[in-house]
């Protein structure tokens, strides 16, 4: 169990935190996962800047209550929203064995995208990073664990991981890699690491125009397509091909072949937010 929790003899003063992350779009996508958000293929992603989820986490000392839940009141678009709030609860919960301190407080989460959600773009991977960030600023406020700007990131994509498996990506800016690689010291299963000195100055400047030609959601979510990769007689040759394709994409980001990355992009399988 953790040690980190509030001393209720001298409670925080309430406060607030507000972080902005971005989306990705991968271009070697995870497809099936194992464990707890573990992936079965590394994957690597650019990051989409203007595409973006904006979240504020609101904190307040609870008085007079040791019931071990969790006080949760969240807002999409200035609105209550109970379906996201179970999603949201859930995910907190899961962190108390780490964040137990959680408990101790009264918390407000408000939040909102620059683009709909369940769309096509990653919504979740936004939406979960940011407040994967928030909670580490508030770790790191209360406790000061998160002083070193590599380890505050590090933890922020770990804990990201665990909401949306894409969401780990989404805390490094230009590209990022997860999932463990021989090609990329440091690369892990646990969380996403930064591409930026990895790949060529020509990708950094990259601009991703997106067409959303619909607002309804997905016919099919993330979560089952994840589950559709289970006994899937193919699920093996797609990992062995994605894991082949990368190392030929790492090779292109890092010369600046744009004409080697153009015949990847083409030839993939469909497209999805993964």
């Amino acid at each position: 169990m953790s040690r980190l929790i509030l001393d209720s003899s001298n409670p925080p003063e309430p406060g607030q935190i507000l972080w902005r992350s971005p989306s990705n779009i991968a271009l070697i996508k995870y497809w099936g996962k194992h464990g707890v958000q573990l992936p079965r293929n590394p994957s690597l992603s650019l990051t989409l800047a203007a595409s973006c989820t904006d979240t504020q986490l609101e904190y307040e000392m609870r008085e007079g209550s040791d019931d071990g839940q969790i006080d949760l009141t969240f807002f999409f678009h200035e609105q209550e929203n109970e379906a996201f709030r179970a999603k949201v609860l859930e995910y907190l919960i899961s962190l108390l064995p780490s964040m137990p301190f959680l408990k101790q407080l009264k918390l407000t989460v408000q939040t909102g995208n620059s683009f709909p959600h369940s769309a096509g773009i990653a919504s979740s991977a936004s939406g979960m990073s940011a407040l994967a960030l928030c909670l580490c600023s508030l770790e790191d406020r209360f406790f000061g664990t998160l002083q070193d700007p590599a380890a505050f990131d590090q933890k922020a994509s770990m804990l990201a991981r665990l909401g949306s498996g894409s969401a780990c990506r989404s805390i490094f800016p230009y590209a990022a890699l997860w999932g463990a690689s021989t090609q990329v010291p440091g690369s892990s299963d646990e969380f996403a690491v930064p591409m930026e000195s990895h790949i060529h100055e020509t990708f950094k400047d990259f601009h991703d125009d997106i067409l959303i030609v619909s607002r309804e959601e997905k016919s099919v979510s993330s979560r089952d397509g994840h589950a559709l990769m289970e006994g899937n007689p193919y699920a093996d040759a797609r990992y062995a091909q994605a894991r082949a394709r990368l190392l030929t994409l790492l090779d292109a980001m890092r010369t600046g072949d744009l004409l080697n990355l153009e015949k990847l992009w083409r030839t993939k399988p469909s497209r999805s937010t993964h």
